[in-house]
């Protein structure tokens, strides 16, 4: 079994877009809307080895018609590497939109083996800058789930760094009064 983006509207019951949108044999989920709903990111993945997926990040214009265009994989993806669980947030103090997501690409010159929290400016022509590692919340561990409050300027994530009882656990960090990441 693959796992499938679904939609409901209106609180009716869901239903799986149909391949157009959604691959046969791939995994597609995590679904990221930007601010206006015109863009749609996503996550793609396959199996590598029958144990082993990675995945990549593309993205889908609405169209005039209310369809959704073609898929564009994003160019922040990094060969070899996984980049997953999309999601968009309006930094007030940055003055910028973001791409947050998931990747276990390497950081300054090393391994690529844990997940780190990384974000691009979405530029106003929807290009992406280079990735930024999110050094302020990503450890040694695992990190995953990014998720930036607009309203609150808070940002959520999971990490295995802080174990209580099991794996991931969920935290927040937002910024001091200087306006900086602790």
């Amino acid at each position: 079994p693959f796992i499938k983006i679904m939609k409901a509207v209106n609180n009716g019951d869901p239903e799986v877009l149909d391949d157009r949108f959604n691959l046969p044999t791939k995994h597609v989920a995590h679904t990221a809307f930007n601010l206006d709903y015109s863009t749609v990111y996503y996550t793609v993945c396959d199996y590598e080895k029958p144990t082993e997926i990675r995945c990549d990040l593309y993205q889908r214009e609405r169209l005039f018609d209310g369809t959704w265009g073609e898929p564009t994989k994003l160019e922040v993806n990094s060969k070899g590497y996984t980049s997953t669980q999309p999601n968009i947030g309006y930094d007030s103090t940055a003055q910028e939109t973001r791409l947050y997501f998931a990747s276990n690409r390497p950081v300054d010159n090393g391994n690529g083996t844990n997940l780190d929290i990384w974000y691009s400016k979405i530029n106003m022509d929807g290009s992406l800058e280079d990735p930024v590692n999110f050094k302020e919340v990503n450890t040694p561990f695992d990190e995953a789930t990014p998720f930036f409050h607009t309203a609150a300027q808070k940002f959520y994530f999971s990490s295995e760094a802080y174990q209580n009882l099991g794996g991931f656990d969920i935290f927040y960090i937002e910024r001091d009064a200087a306006g900086n990441w602790p």
